[in-house]
């Protein structure tokens, strides 16, 4: 196209003429789809023909006369034909953003009616938007105008009309802020439970999800809420979330169970059954424990989206119905039965897991397997080292130390780390306890469950156990002791150097540190700022200490890089 621009004026008469007699006669009709109606195709070629013309004039080509009165006759006829200043119209594709200069230009905006009657009307007319440059502000009317919006819908409703587009808008517009939802529920819910199921099987995201958020924040209608949760329940709504990342089909069973249909509706049911603060062995609703009971059926794969739920609120509904949370949701953990079942049931757990030590006894036999299924824990993974550690921790009984040796030992390198970051988290956790927590769970674990093969060793279990010496306090000589081996170049040691030096650990255990500082400073390009402050401690606390080939080394590394 920008070539009849730049060349057109430059065309010898006779290769011009039989460029105007092509451009002429259109496109060929193969080109294009055979259900194109003789209207629209007629406009087609009518537009196709006077781009090309008015292009070759403003290349400052001399139109023949033919050309010439084409060009003309299209310009009256297709008056809204203009070039943009952009040359956008030179592209087969062009997309244009908020904030480009071309984009407010070519967005067209269609204000709906105010009057209830002429709303009806315009909705039926406009059942959605036909353009992705024209908008209206149905959305906003919604928003800001609910009864008018919602008897409008509801004067349509009367006449068996249902703009899905419209209704999917409106529920996306009342779930936007806490006032809309509030009034929304409290008028539209009795509405909802009454609508016929296509519309609600067409707009079951947008619905539940208003559903949801109503659920959280109110408390009316209740026995509205689980009479149209029962009938999304129902519906044969597709197992799919429709959650893309980066294009691909999301492969999280979390992220996919909070964006289904299905997912909304039980963490609406969830809600509800907050609000009514349940305590232990109260056992759960006769609703809601049919309705659950259903969700936890795996032979409908839809459901697992609510599974995932059901079992990241494992810990609650054991503690308030046992009997019921061992019949229908603990089997779900079960790898032995479905693994894709429980890998959505672990993932669930792992989302936000606590130890509960009376369910940690007993679903022992499926978390210890869980180990062999690390990699198949995708983004939970850490969760589960972290989990599975404090469990080692806690001397849960059940549990031995060769069955949590067996379950850590067949980690992968990655969840080794992960334990290993673990147990220094623990230790730092237990703060002016340090030192009775490093003597009680701390160094039984690595005794009798950490794994022995040196061969296993790697820079971020050296990080994490040397955090883990400087946690261990007064400790910290029999815990250097006890991890040497496992001790080696840290990567980035400027946090674990500043850590000992604000412990004072330097100055009280000055032999301890120097070997300390010795294992885990070797080469690394950047130096951590608090080395010589370290260095002086020790010399100040042992000044024999200076003589000492470690000492010396240490000391002429911080000197080379200005420490």
């Amino acid at each position: 196209m920008r070539l009849l621009v730049l060349q057109g004026a430059d065309l010898a008469p006779d290769v011009q003429l039989r460029l105007e007699r092509l451009i002429l006669g259109g496109p060929p009709r193969r080109m294009y789809s055979p259900d194109l109606n003789s209207g629209d195709w007629q406009a087609l070629v009518d537009r196709a023909v006077w781009l090309r013309l008015a292009k070759l004039q403003e290349g400052g080509a001399r139109l023949g006369e033919e050309s010439a009165v084409r060009l003309s006759c299209l310009q009256d006829e297709y008056p809204e034909l203009q070039m943009s200043p952009h040359q956008r119209e030179e592209f087969l594709h062009w997309m244009s953003g908020t904030g480009d200069p071309d984009f407010d230009a070519n967005r067209v905006v269609d204000i709906a009616p105010r009057n209830r009657d002429e709303l009806a009307a315009w909705l039926k007319e406009k059942p959605q938007t036909d353009h992705p440059l024209h908008e209206d502000d149905w959305w906003r009317k919604c928003r800001k105008h609910f009864c008018r919006s919602f008897l409008a819908l509801c004067d349509l409703a009367e006449e068996d009309v249902w703009p899905l587009v419209r209704w999917r808008e409106a529920f996306q517009a009342w779930s936007s802020g806490p006032v809309q939802v509030k009034r929304s529920w409290r008028y539209a819910a009795p509405f909802v439970l009454t609508m016929p199921d296509f519309v609600l099987q067409e707009n079951a995201r947008s619905i539940t999800n208003w559903i949801k958020v109503a659920a959280e924040s109110t408390e009316r209608h209740e026995q509205t809420l689980i009479g149209v949760g029962q009938r999304i329940l129902d519906l044969p709504l597709d197992a799919d979330s429709g959650i893309r990342i980066d294009g691909e089909m999301s492969s999280s069973p979390v992220m996919d169970a909070i964006n289904h249909p299905i997912g909304h509706v039980v963490q609406a049911l969830l809600a509800y059954w907050f609000r009514r603060s349940p305590k232990d062995g109260d056992g759960l609703p006769d609703e809601l424990r049919a309705m659950f009971s259903q969700v936890c059926d795996d032979r409908v794969d839809r459901y697992r989206h609510g599974r995932v739920l059901l079992a990241s609120r494992l810990i609650a509904l054991y503690r308030v119905d046992r009997d019921w949370t061992r019949s229908s949701l603990l089997p779900l953990f079960d790898w032995g039965h479905d693994v894709a079942e429980a890998r959505a049931a672990w993932e669930g757990f792992l989302w936000s897991p606590r130890l509960y030590l009376p369910l940690v006894i007993e679903f022992k036999e499926q978390l210890l397997l869980t180990a062999t299924h690390f990699e198949e824990l995708g983004e939970h993974k850490r969760q589960f080292a972290t989990f599975l550690t404090y469990v080692a921790l806690g001397s849960v009984e059940g549990y031995s130390d060769k069955e949590l040796r067996d379950a850590i030992g067949c980690l992968p390198q990655e969840g080794l780390e992960d334990v290993a970051k673990a147990l220094a988290q623990a230790l730092v956790g237990a703060g002016d306890q340090s030192e009775e927590y490093w003597r009680n769970r701390v160094l039984p674990f690595l005794q009798k469950v950490w794994p022995k093969s040196r061969e296993l060793a790697s820079s971020n279990i050296a990080e994490s156990f040397s955090r883990l010496c400087v946690a261990s306090s007064g400790e910290f000589p029999a815990a250097r002791a006890e991890v040497d081996s496992w001790l080696s170049r840290v990567e980035h040691p400027e946090f674990v150097v500043r850590d000992l030096e604000k412990s004072g650990l330097a100055s009280r255990f000055p032999e301890a540190a120097l070997s300390f500082l010795d294992r885990i400073i070797v080469d690394q390009p950047w130096g951590a700022r608090k080395l010589g402050a370290c260095l002086i401690a020790i010399e100040g606390a042992s000044p024999s200490l200076r003589e000492d080939h470690r000492f010396r080394r240490l000391y002429e590394y911080a000197r080379q890089h200005g420490l």
